[in-house]
């Protein structure tokens, strides 16, 4: 059975912006790509408020780290007052969106994700190997995955001040 190592919690961006949504959306999977991740919209919800639209979804991604460790994210997105704009920039006008952005976001490690270990013996192993001899590179994952996902809420949040 795959062990879940949880890296990031909750992470949480909040904004009042002005945002090219479509183009947003571009530039986040455009960066999971280039490191190797495969997401996909798992979740997607719109309903008409008075403040204007309410979007929810939820974007979910892997990405195989090697035989033993995946490297996994979710990105909740919550936006209030989803809207349509028009704005002059730079001299001509620009088509845009507005609303109230909440983003949250986990990543965690899997082990053992292709549940090679099932057998007690290789349950045994799996448990001597995870503690004794690979903690250092447990802990070398975490990191690494700890920067992919400040990469990725640094990515957001340029994305934000685009206007």
């Amino acid at each position: 059975m795959s062990s879940i190592i949880k890296v990031a919690a909750d992470l949480k961006i909040s904004q009042r912006t002005l945002i090219d949504f479509g183009e947003f959306y571009s530039k986040i999977f455009l960066w999971s790509n280039l490191r190797g991740y495969n997401f996909s919209e798992t979740n997607y919800t719109d309903s008409d408020e008075f403040r204007g639209k309410q979007l929810e979804m939820t974007w979910e991604g892997s990405r195989e780290y090697d035989d033993y460790v995946k490297f996994t994210m979710k990105v909740e997105i919550r936006i209030l007052g989803f809207d349509k704009v028009e704005l002059e920039k730079n001299g001509s006008k620009v088509k845009t969106n507005k609303g109230d952005f909440t983003i949250k976001i986990n990543s965690a490690i899997v082990l053992d994700y292709n549940d090679d270990y099932t057998t007690p013996f290789k349950k045994l192993l799996r448990k001597f190997y995870d503690k004794l001899i690979s903690q250092k590179k447990i802990d070398d994952y975490k990191r690494a995955l700890d920067d992919e996902t400040q990469e990725l809420v640094n990515e957001i949040k340029s994305a934000f001040s685009m206007f």
